[in-house]
């Protein structure tokens, strides 16, 4: 309801929780410096407005984002893995059999360990096997992308379509990023694939939260307008709220540096080159298998992450994980 006071100023009341509120200049005899006053406090009044919205968006997010984290928890075998990987006196044995009590984990990570990312085609037929072959690093790397896949699959079914989308991506963005880490300084092939694989996970609590709604922003906006967009709409955009989870799940600084800063990598704090593997990573997958227009050539991505790969080069990685990412969305599924 609009309310004036002395002299048809408009005067603020109290909003409720994602009000608007509307007001006007009542026409009144005021001359035009008085009429100047008013327009500027008005102004100044729905500024005010428009931070208390943002404020009470973000509010509401952060509080429904505390309870989605109770409904999407980290598989628990890969949360295990990942504290046995931490603990230096672990041995081989030990892993394997945390693994081995998962026999749906056992059967995924057997399938990825024989796809032709590994090069080692059917030679891999144990657990244990795989866990000497391949390394601790590398199974814990492993098993952390197939509890992603789980967290993916997870969710409302008027979402399941866009689930599939997303993670298509990110498992494209996946195979890339391992490919691309060959180029790369001090980056380990399976972090990147694990950095990739996970990177847009925060995407899934913001979908939780408004499917229909951010299915559409999803849609209507580039690659990297999409954060700020969704920190206008929602007052955190998904890198945030992604930071936020794997913080809670327990994963390495530097995968939590790739959720955060993936579209800004010269933010990152710890995994300064993984970070930029999946930045380029996120380009070339979402130019290459989602249809859509670069906003930089991929040249100017490369450059901007000092990746020294020539034209013919990338022409390989795309084939490549083209091949790749069918197989390993099966192994994964």
């Amino acid at each position: 309801m609009n309310q004036f006071g002395q002299w048809g100023i408009p005067v603020v009341v109290k909003a409720s929780r994602g009000a608007e509120v509307r007001c006007r200049i009542q026409e009144t005899s005021l001359d035009r410096a008085l009429l100047h006053k008013c327009q500027a406090l008005f102004h100044e009044k729905q500024l005010s407005f428009r931070r208390l919205t943002m404020s009470v968006k973000e509010n509401s997010l952060e509080d429904a984002l505390n309870g989605m984290l109770e409904l999407r928890p980290f598989p628990a075998t890969a949360s295990r893995l990942m504290t046995a990987c931490n603990d230096l006196s672990i041995t081989v044995r030990e892993l394997s059999q945390i693994i081995k009590c998962d026999q749906g984990l056992s059967m995924k990570l057997l399938q990825i360990a024989n796809s032709p990312l590994y090069g080692v085609s059917g030679e891999i037929r144990s657990i244990d096997h795989a866990t000497v072959v391949l390394g601790m690093r590398a199974i814990r790397d492993l098993a952390v992308s197939t509890a992603v896949g789980e967290v993916f699959d997870s969710g409302q079914p008027a979402t399941a379509q866009i689930r599939k989308q997303l993670w298509q991506h990110s498992l494209a963005c996946g195979c890339v990023a391992r490919l691309l880490s060959e180029y790369a300084d001090d980056v380990v092939p399976d972090e990147a694939f694990l950095g990739g694989v996970i990177h847009d996970v925060g995407k899934l609590f913001i979908l939780d939260h408004d499917s229909v709604g951010y299915a559409q922003l999803v849609c209507d906006c580039s690659l990297h307008s999409l954060p700020p967009a969704e920190t206008e709409k929602y007052g955190l955009p998904h890198t945030v709220i992604g930071q936020r989870c794997a913080q809670e799940w327990g994963l390495p600084d530097e995968i939590i540096d790739v959720i955060g800063c993936h579209h800004d990598p010269e933010e990152a704090d710890f995994g300064g080159p993984l970070v930029d593997v999946v930045f380029a990573a996120n380009h070339f997958a979402s130019c290459w298998f989602d249809g859509r227009d670069p906003e930089s050539s991929d040249e100017e991505v490369l450059q901007q992450v000092n990746l020294e790969v020539d034209a013919a080069t990338l022409e390989q990685v795309r084939q490549t994980s083209e091949k790749t990412i069918q197989e390993m969305s099966d192994a994964c599924a």
